[in-house]
């Protein structure tokens, strides 16, 4: 078990025996996903001695427990390349891109990270190792209509455009990348 405590493998068997249980349970017809209590689609928190309200994507808890991101890749996979520590996108090929709130999810290939680009509310791309700094390391997605990032997974971990945490257990802020635009190719420095 190299890599991993104690407790965070003893926290992951209990999570995963608590899900195969309810999961059990579903299939036998004990128990129904409707019985659910309804969900919180929104928060609220103390920043800089102001309440603010974090909104969550809306989410099945089975998405959440897997950790299936809302963000998806690319659907032309020839819109970007990556060489000398930068990530560069076509953005005549990556329509996904063109409104507030449009994301995409770059992995694999010589890619050293999973990279979250998306068009800001502010009209700005904003560029983040997509990597939640909570256990499990989940994927993350940006909340339509706010100014926030959140982890894809069940505690909600938040993030504004600066890579603070504001909302859930996540211990660290995450990795934000310098973005810049030249023409319809958006460049962001990974390294």
């Amino acid at each position: 078990m190299r890599g991993i405590t104690r407790r965070a493998f003893l926290k992951v068997v209990t999570f995963m025996a608590a899900a195969l249980t309810v999961g059990r349970l579903v299939v036998s017809g004990k128990f129904s996903i409707r019985e659910l209590p309804k969900r919180a689609e929104a928060a609220t928190t103390q920043r800089r001695g102001k309440t603010m309200e974090i909104k969550f994507l809306k989410r099945s808890f089975f998405q959440r427990l897997l950790g299936k991101p809302a963000t998806s890749s690319p659907k032309n996979p020839d819109c970007w390349s990556y060489s000398d520590g930068k990530l560069s996108i076509d953005l005549k090929n990556a329509p996904e891109l063109e409104k507030p709130g449009g994301a995409l999810r770059f992995e694999g290939g010589d890619l050293p990270v999973r990279v979250l680009v998306f068009l800001g509310e502010d009209k700005k791309y904003h560029a983040f190792r997509n990597r939640c700094t909570h256990m499990g390391h989940r994927r993350l997605d940006p909340v339509p209509g706010t100014d926030t990032v959140q982890c894809c997974s069940i505690n909600k971990s938040t993030y504004d455009y600066e890579g603070r945490k504001i909302y859930g257990p996540a211990p660290e802020p995450i990795t934000n990348y310098a973005t810049t635009l030249d023409n319809n190719r958006l460049v962001v420095t990974i390294s």
